[in-house]
């Protein structure tokens, strides 16, 4: 008795050729990198990933400057959260300096053509030049004001210190190189008056004036105004 021996044939697609197909390798990261809808993309340029992204109608695209994805990943999701927050800092911003600022002070200085130099001395001692605009915190300010007040300076002075350099953040947000203004300490100046004219100083003044003035004088202090000596 002769088995018939059956001769298992390997299957083949009904459609193509017959070979097996090789799976498809995931595919590197490239400019079709992946981007989800309304939050922003990463893509590259060359061998720098760059992030794009929408913000009240108008198209942003930046850099990272870096060949490193997660970079781009982290710029991407920083914006993200600006934009949570209602505002986006953005590259500009990030790049600004207090030598910005005070640039900025000194030229709005000889457009009003004011006589005096604007008081940055003292905060060109403190601050140096390369620190960033966004690192010019309530805190550093808060800082800056506790160390001017303990060697001895007198409150309006700092008072006018620190507006020099609030005239510089208040000249960069109207020039769009800042999403706001920040707030900065001040310390608080007593201006109040003394030297209140008595009676008896009344009396002694209106000696010495003529007629016209006397009599003006007289009912003002009636009045209980302030003399002004004048």
């Amino acid at each position: 008795m002769v088995r018939q021996m059956k001769r298992t044939l390997p299957t083949t697609s009904k459609r193509g050729s017959g070979r097996a197909r090789a799976p498809r390798e995931s595919e590197p990261d490239t400019e079709r990198a992946p981007k989800t809808r309304g939050l922003g993309r990463i893509f590259q340029r060359g061998s720098v990933w760059w992030v794009q992204y929408s913000f009240r109608g108008q198209q942003h695209r930046e850099s990272s400057q870096s060949t490193r994805r997660a970079k781009a990943v982290s710029l991407l999701k920083r914006r993200l959260a600006e934009m949570g927050q209602g505002r986006i800092i953005g590259p500009q911003a990030e790049r600004l300096t207090f030598a910005d600022l005070m640039r900025m002070v000194v030229e709005d200085y000889q457009i009003n053509a004011r006589r005096s130099a604007p008081p940055m001395s003292r905060l060109c001692d403190h601050f140096p030049p390369h620190t960033r605009a966004l690192d010019i915190t309530p805190d550093a300010v808060k800082h800056y004001v506790q160390q001017r007040l303990a060697a001895g300076a007198a409150p309006a002075t700092v008072k006018n210190e620190v507006g020099v350099l609030g005239r510089g953040f208040t000249l960069a947000y109207r020039s769009g190189h800042l999403p706001n203004r920040p707030y900065l300490p001040t310390p608080r100046v007593s201006n109040a008056r003394t030297g209140f004219f008595t009676a008896a100083d009344v009396q002694s003044l209106l000696k010495h004036l003529p007629d016209p003035r006397r009599f003006l004088r007289a009912g003002q202090s009636h009045r209980g105004r302030r003399f002004l000596g004048r």
